[in-house]
C-alpha cells in the first residue's frame, strides 16, 4: 500500500478514537443530550452573574406522599394519574432523561459517585435546562461548587438532592450564586423547615436585585414565618440615668446589617426596643456593621422564631431576628458572643397600653440598659422620621420604637399567666 494511504488511514483512525473518547466521556444516565427549551432564565453574560431565588423541589420517585408546604415542584418516576398541587417532572429510570409535564426533554438526572459523575454533569452545561445531582457521597458541597462554576451565567440550573440539614446553606449560597433548587424527601419535617428557612434568606438577598432585572421569582408561599413582618410602636424616653458596670454582650453576626437594622432587646420581653447594629463610623471607632452592642447578660433577645432569650444564653450558632425600622425582618446567625465589662446607660421608656396583645389604656413602661458609648443608637423609626439616636445623646421625650406585648415569658415563650416585671 502507498505511503500516503497508510497516513489516511492512521488519520482515519485516530479521529475515530477521539470522537469514541468525547462521547464516552459525556455520557452519563442520558443517552442523547436532550435539547434546550428555555424555562424562562435565559443566558446572561458572565460579567452579569446574579444570584437567583431557590426551588425547593420534593423527591417522590419512590414514593406515595403528600407535597409538603412550600415545594415548588415534585421529582417521579411516573407522570402522575391525579392533578397535583405543583408542576412536576418525570425522571426515566433506565437514562435518568428528565421530562417535564409537557413530555418534553429538560435535562438530566446524574448519580454522583465519584468525580467523573461530576465532569459528565459539567459536560452537559448548556445543553439542557436542568442539570439534577443525586447525590450518593456524604459531603456534597465541592462537587456542587463545580458544577455552579461551569453553569454561571448560562441556561443551565443546578439542583442538588440534599440529606443534611446542615449542607442546606452550602448549597445554597455556593460562589455567591448557589443552586437554583434542592431536592428534598417528603417526610422530613425539620429538614423541610429548615429548608424554607434558607430559601427565605436567600429570597431575602435578591430582592433588592429583582426589579428589572430578570431574577427568578420570589415564591410567597414559601417565606412563611422567616420573614414575619415585627409590629413595632413608638415609645417615648422617660429618663436616662446611669445604670453601673455590667457584664455587656455584643452579638457579631454573620451578616452585614444595613442602617435602620438591628436586634429587639430589653429587660422586659414585654417591651424590646429596636438596638441598631454599629453601621455608623464615629469619632473613633470604624463601623462595624456586623455587630450589635446588646447590653448586660441578664437581658432579653428577640430569637428568628419569636421567643425571647437571655444575652448569656446566646451561643455561636443560634439565630436572632434582624428587624429593620419598618418591622421587616430576616433570621441571622451569631457568630459569636462577646463579653466584657463595661459602664451602663438604664434608659427607661413607655409607651400607649394596647399594642399588639392588649387592649387596655393608660401607658406601659420598661427599661433596657445599654454600654455608655457612641457607637450604640437606639432606631427612632419611620415614624418619627427614621434614623436613630446615641445612648450618649439621648434625653427624656426622644421617641424610639418597641415590640409591645402584654403577655409575659416563660422559657422565653408567651404565656397568659400574670407576669410583672420592673
Amino acid at each position: 500500500m502507498p505511503l500516503f494511504c497508510w497516513r489516511l488511514l492512521l488519520v482515519f483512525q485516530l479521529l475515530q478514537y477521539s470522537a469514541f473518547s468525547w462521547s464516552h466521556s459525556t455520557s452519563s444516565k442520558v443517552t442523547h443530550p436532550p435539547p434546550v427549551h428555555s424555562c424562562g432564565r435565559g443566558s446572561r453574560p458572565r460579567n452579569q452573574v446574579q444570584m437567583t431565588s431557590l426551588e425547593l423541589w420534593v423527591d417522590v420517585r419512590n414514593t406515595k406522599a403528600f407535597i409538603p408546604l412550600g415545594a415548588s415542584r415534585c421529582l417521579t418516576h411516573h407522570a402522575p394519574t391525579e392533578p397535583l398541587d405543583v408542576p412536576f417532572l418525570v425522571e426515566e429510570e433506565a437514562t435518568g432523561r428528565l421530562q417535564d409535564d409537557h413530555e418534553r426533554l429538560v435535562g438530566a438526572v446524574l448519580a454522583i459517585t465519584k468525580p467523573e459523575d461530576v465532569t459528565k454533569a459539567i459536560n452537559l452545561i448548556g445543553s439542557v435546562d436542568w442539570v439534577v445531582l443525586d447525590a450518593f457521597i456524604d459531603w456534597i458541597q465541592i462537587p456542587c461548587e463545580n458544577v455552579i462554576a461551569a453553569a454561571q451565567g448560562g441556561p443551565t440550573r443546578v439542583c442538588v438532592a440534599v440529606e443534611d440539614a446542615e449542607q442546606l446553606s452550602g448549597v445554597a449560597f455556593a460562589l455567591e450564586t448557589g443552586v437554583d433548587a434542592v431536592l428534598l424527601k417528603p417526610g422530613r419535617d425539620q429538614l423541610w423547615s429548615h429548608a424554607r428557612r434558607v430559601q427565605a434568606e436567600k429570597n431575602e438577598k435578591i430582592l433588592p436585585a429583582s426589579e428589572g432585572s430578570g431574577a427568578q421569582t420570589v415564591f410567597p408561599s414559601a417565606v412563611g414565618k422567616e420573614q414575619e413582618h415585627v409590629q413595632l410602636v413608638p415609645a417615648k424616653v422617660a429618663e436616662v440615668v446611669p445604670g453601673g458596670v455590667g457584664d455587656r454582650v455584643c452579638l457579631d453576626l454573620v451578616q452585614l446589617l444595613k442602617v435602620g437594622e438591628g436586634c429587639l432587646v430589653g429587660s422586659s420581653a414585654k417591651g424590646l426596643i429596636l438596638v441598631q447594629a454599629e453601621v455608623l463610623a464615629t469619632t473613633y471607632i470604624n463601623p462595624r456593621p456586623f455587630r450589635i452592642n446588646a447590653g448586660p447578660v441578664h437581658s432579653y433577645v428577640l430569637m428568628e422564631d419569636g421567643s425571647a432569650k437571655y444575652l448569656s444564653e446566646i451561643e455561636a450558632g443560634d439565630r436572632v431576628r434582624v428587624v429593620s425600622a419598618d418591622g421587616h425582618s430576616r433570621g441571622v446567625t451569631v457568630g459569636r458572643c462577646k463579653i466584657e465589662s463595661r459602664p451602663l446607660l438604664k434608659v427607661s421608656f413607655q409607651w400607649p397600653a394596647g399594642g399588639e396583645g392588649g387592649n387596655e389604656g393608660g401607658t406601659r413602661t420598661a427599661q433596657i440598659f445599654l454600654q455608655q458609648a457612641e457607637t450604640v443608637c437606639l432606631v427612632r423609626g419611620t415614624a418619627e422620621g427614621g434614623g436613630c439616636t446615641s445612648v450618649t445623646r439621648l434625653r427624656a421625650g426622644d421617641m424610639v420604637v418597641v415590640r409591645a406585648r402584654s403577655q409575659g415569658t416563660h422559657l422565653g415563650n408567651a404565656i397568659k399567666a400574670h407576669v410583672e416585671e420592673k
